[in-house]
């Protein structure tokens, strides 16, 4: 091809200049709704919530499951054993184990993010209520 042939077809530097104001008039207008900070903290409060609510509901089950019945507790004592003792035992056992397993999977790592969660968004609207516009 000839420099002539191309140079017809390529753009001269005039039509290549567009502004970015009419590139934005061309576009159509955006269907994405931008999320507040204050409306981010409210849908992760939620979900911190909803985790917080499965993870005990978890817990309430585990212990309803294990808790000790009077059938273990006389398998425990034997048959000269002491059922009350062997029973009180047990519970107590039971109670440690629900103590530290609501300890590690609720208290520990998801109660903290739910505050942290709530004094964000509180102390949000806090500043937004007291600074001056």
């Amino acid at each position: 091809m000839s420099e002539q042939g191309r140079g017809q077809n390529a753009p001269s530097a005039a039509s290549t200049s567009v502004s970015v104001e009419d590139l934005e008039a061309e576009l159509p207008p955006s269907t994405t709704k931008e999320v507040s900070t204050t409306e981010f903290g409210y849908k992760v409060f939620k979900w911190l919530l909803a985790l917080v609510g499965l993870l005990f509901l978890a817990l309430a089950f585990f212990a309803t499951i294990t808790y000790p019945s009077l059938a273990e507790a006389k398998a425990l004592a034997g048959p000269q054993g002491d059922v009350g003792t062997a029973l009180g035992e047990a519970r107590t056992q039971w109670f440690s184990q629900v103590k530290d397993a609501g300890q590690l999977f609720l208290v520990t790592p998801v109660l903290p993010l739910l505050g942290t969660v709530l004094g964000y968004m509180f102390g949000r609207n806090e500043t937004a209520r007291t600074e001056p516009t």
